[in-house]
């Protein structure tokens, strides 16, 4: 006879639905399980990395985690310069930072300030100190990426004169204002000097004019860095050649001169019998000089060199031998 609605499930049965509501349960586990392993492994990780030449005087920071990533490691090694000191205060690495020597090699979390700092500034302590650094974070494209870095102009700065008072001030772009300036390799030379703010001044006295190219870095107000070798013109004359060969009786040829700055006037000296200036041997800014070397037959010449002077500059002509008549 068929049970009612009402008649109680025998006791296997429900042993059986609480057994199939386990497998069930357990069936959407693993399913939920297997779609976290899977969105786990679709997290790229970016690397960060970047070399920074450190000074005693400021703070730079090394650790710049980009928006949208999670710091997951951080590796350092001083390359060169005794040693650097650490910390994720800025400004606070110039008087109680964690010490790290170049003989301590590659350092990683564990002997650095906590890993949920984003910020870790730098200094040496003392002279000029470089360092590598690598940050892992989870997040981004996972391509590597460059820390940023500043830019400064201008590269060749205006021209300086003997004598006369020079200044040019350097610009930084690409970070947070104040922006404090440092020389890290080279130096300015024949009287000029540069202050923390870029400003570069003084009064050349020495001739032959050069200044020297160092290289500059600038530091911003949240320990960003970028740095740039930076050229001052000086007034002057050049050629764009330092010789030239004959090799037939007769001939011309041309030389282009320019001067610095374009104002400047050149004239050209020449004492040598074979050899007659065309055009060009006076003038200022850029230039065309052409030259011509009469027939090199004297009986004997083996070859024959003269020098052009166009100011300070001097050019060598060169004449090989050829028998008399012969082009």
């Amino acid at each position: 006879m068929r049970r009612g609605s009402d008649t109680p499930a025998p006791a296997n049965t429900k042993v059986r639905d609480k057994f199939m509501n386990k497998i069930a349960t357990l069936f959407v586990g693993i399913v939920f399980a297997c779609a976290s392993v899977q969105a786990e492994k679709q997290i790229a990780v970016t690397n960060i990395f970047g070399t920074a030449t450190l000074n005693s005087a400021y703070g730079v920071n090394l650790f710049q985690i980009p928006k949208g990533l999670v710091p997951l490691s951080r590796k350092l090694r001083v390359v060169t310069g005794n040693q650097i000191k650490i910390s994720p205060v800025a400004g606070a690495a110039t008087t109680n930072g964690l010490i790290i020597k170049a003989s301590d090699g590659l350092i990683d979390d564990s002997q650095m300030p906590t890993i949920g700092v984003d910020n870790l500034y730098a200094c040496s302590t003392g002279g000029i100190a470089t360092v590598d650094y690598w940050i892992k974070c989870a997040g981004g494209s996972g391509a590597p990426v460059a820390v940023q870095s500043l830019s400064i102009t201008p590269l060749t700065a205006s021209t300086a004169f003997t004598d006369s008072v020079f200044t040019q001030q350097l610009s930084a772009t690409g970070g947070t204002a104040p922006y404090y300036f440092t020389i890290i390799s080279g130096a300015f030379s024949n009287g000029l000097s540069m202050s923390s703010a870029g400003l570069i001044t003084g009064t050349p006295t020495v001739s032959p004019l050069s200044c020297g190219v160092p290289t500059v870095q600038a530091i911003d107000a949240k320990g960003v860095i970028g740095s740039a070798a930076i050229n001052i013109s000086t007034p002057g004359v050049t050629v764009n050649a330092g010789s030239f060969t004959f090799s037939n009786a007769v001939g011309t040829n041309s030389i282009i001169v320019l001067t610095v700055p374009n104002t400047m006037a050149f004239g050209t000296l020449n004492t040598n019998s074979w050899v007659s200036l065309v055009s060009g041997s006076t003038g200022t800014g850029s230039n065309t000089l052409t030259y011509a070397a009469s027939n090199n037959s004297v009986s004997g010449t083996v070859a024959r060199t003269g020098y052009i002077t166009v100011t300070s500059s001097v050019f060598k002509v060169n004449h090989l031998i050829t028998q008399p008549g012969n082009p």
